[in-house]
């Protein structure tokens, strides 16, 4: 058995056609297949990411990303540092879009972020750079999304909310081939409930003693 398995490694690796039926093409071709596939796939390695709005979600993301080597920068309304992030204002906000590979919205719905990713702003984004809504649909200008996606400005977007959800089924952006759109799914899991009363519970404890309350929006 041994002998007949170096038999074949030996084959695979000076006549790999012989294994093929004869086929040199069909070598030749899988070859070039596995080469232009090597050629599309990228890694996250070096590539810059910006967050927008940077709460417990955006840590919890910056934790899972940092095997990857990316460098994050990330936009909030206090000034402070994270470690491993660097905290941008808005003044900063156009260069950040105009360099990041992934743009990341995680703002929450209110006056001030209403239509906040205008066409000015996705505009400013890099050529080719992916865009995420883990948000809220009403931060971003959904006519202004598409406009970018179909001049090929936008690399892709992947929206897991919309304004409004769902969206009409006869909405341009299901029909957008770079455009990829999830029910608002991307939190959720099977003690949610229970997680959410524990949260509850333990920023009551802290409101009783007078303390800042954990993962405040407002």
């Amino acid at each position: 058995m041994e002998e007949a398995e170096q038999t074949i490694m030996r084959t695979s690796l000076s006549r790999p056609q012989q294994l093929l039926g004869g086929d040199r093409k069909l070598v030749i071709l899988s070859g070039l297949g596995a080469a232009l596939m090597a050629v599309s796939v990228m890694t996250f390695l070096s590539f810059l990411i910006a967050f927008l709005g940077f709460g417990s979600i955006a840590r919890r993301l910056v934790e899972l990303l940092r095997p990857f080597a990316m460098e994050i920068v990330a936009l909030r309304r206090k000034p402070g540092s994270e470690a491993g992030v660097s905290i941008i204002t808005e003044e900063q906000l156009p260069a950040a879009l105009g360099a990041a590979d992934h743009v990341v919205n995680i703002l929450p719905a209110s006056e001030a972020t209403e239509g906040f990713f205008s066409v000015e702003r996705l505009t400013a984004m890099a050529p080719g750079a992916v865009f995420y809504n883990i948000g809220r649909g009403t931060t971003v200008d959904q006519a202004a999304l598409l406009m970018a996606l179909r001049t090929g400005h936008l690399g892709a977007a992947w929206l897991d909310v919309t304004d409004p959800e769902p969206l009409p089924e006869d909405h341009p952006l299901r029909g957008e081939e770079r455009c990829f759109i999830t029910p608002h799914i991307a939190g959720g899991h099977a003690d949610e409930a229970g997680t959410l009363v524990k949260h509850f519970l333990a920023n009551f404890r802290l409101f009783l003693k007078g303390d800042a309350l954990q993962d405040r929006v407002i």
